[in-house]
């Protein structure tokens, strides 16, 4: 029996490095919009708008932004012959997809690829690692390995994950520490991996975020580098820039207090009572933390 169509969904670095690699082994369609379709004479490889219908049946791999998951899943209207494979960085991507698309087979993507557009239609690449594979859904896990050989043979270092929220927290917790640090050095994300100090530094940020997580049961809002700046991890640049007005209104008030005898903290109870509020959560829904 055949295997169904392949969709890539998304025409940045991400979108164009795997189509250019699985192309090689399998039929391959870019799903774009806009000016990236209409780009398509120099993909050398079919491009549809992403406002056509889709195949009865179809395999879609989503390398949009995670930021424009959602509208993306309004558009493709995923149903229960369509396989998905979600390539975004976060945690809640697949129980976002899974409320959006329920019928939808969905198995969970972890790119460890160093990529970037040098040009609208040229990906340059400073890495590729691994890709992590991850399914909890017997249909899905049937995709997860066809997938796991079809990238196989196309070139890349692939293995399966436990689960999809293993998947997830792998992936997210690792960005905070090389994306993050490089959106605050402005330094191109190869250079985690070219640089002993700056891996080091990454490394040392991933351990205290893992640990972190570990004990909160999620991730922090705010990093601290010593000497240097902030990190603040946020699902929208609203979200960040609020925890960034945040951190520096603590800092005011630390600095303030110490200039009158000292800081007195809040005990553990009173943190916690103060961050279950639902008022608290309200904000944070609003501003998208």
């Amino acid at each position: 029996m055949a295997s169904p169509p392949l969709y890539i969904v998304g025409a940045g670095a991400l979108g164009l490095h795997l189509a250019a690699r699985l192309s090689a082994v399998t039929p391959v369609t870019i799903v774009a919009r806009g000016p990236r379709g209409a780009e398509q004479g120099h993909f050398q490889l079919p491009v549809v708008d992403l406002a056509q219908p889709l195949p009865a049946s179809a395999e879609l791999l989503l390398a949009v932004k995670a930021t424009q998951l959602r509208e993306t899943l309004h558009h493709l209207r995923p149903g229960p012959q369509h396989a998905l494979g979600l390539c975004q960085t976060g945690l809640g991507i697949a129980a976002m997809a899974r409320a959006l698309a329920p019928n939808a087979a969905r198995v969970r993507l972890g790119c460890w690829l160093a990529v970037g557009l040098a040009s609208p239609t040229v990906v340059r690449v400073g890495g590729v690692y691994q890709v992590e594979l991850a399914a909890d859904e017997p249909e899905a896990l049937r995709t997860r390995d066809r997938w796991q050989r079809l990238l196989g043979a196309a070139g890349y270092p692939v293995r399966t994950v436990s689960s999809v929220a293993a998947c997830e927290w792998r992936k997210a917790l690792v960005n905070l520490a090389v994306s993050g640090l490089c959106a605050s050095l402005g330094e191109r994300t190869g250079a985690v991996v070219d640089s002993a100090p700056l891996n080091a530094l990454a490394r040392e940020i991933f351990a205290g975020v893992r640990t972190f997580s570990e004990i909160h049961g999620k991730p922090p809002k705010v990093i601290l580098l010593a000497n240097h700046g902030v990190i603040c991890p946020a699902s929208s640049c609203e979200g960040a820039w609020a925890a960034l007005a945040m951190t520096a209104k603590a800092a005011s008030i630390f600095t303030t207090a110490e200039l009158l005898g000292g800081a007195i903290p809040l005990t553990d109870a009173s943190v916690a009572r103060l961050d279950a509020r639902p008022d608290e959560a309200y904000r944070r829904a609003v501003l998208g933390l």
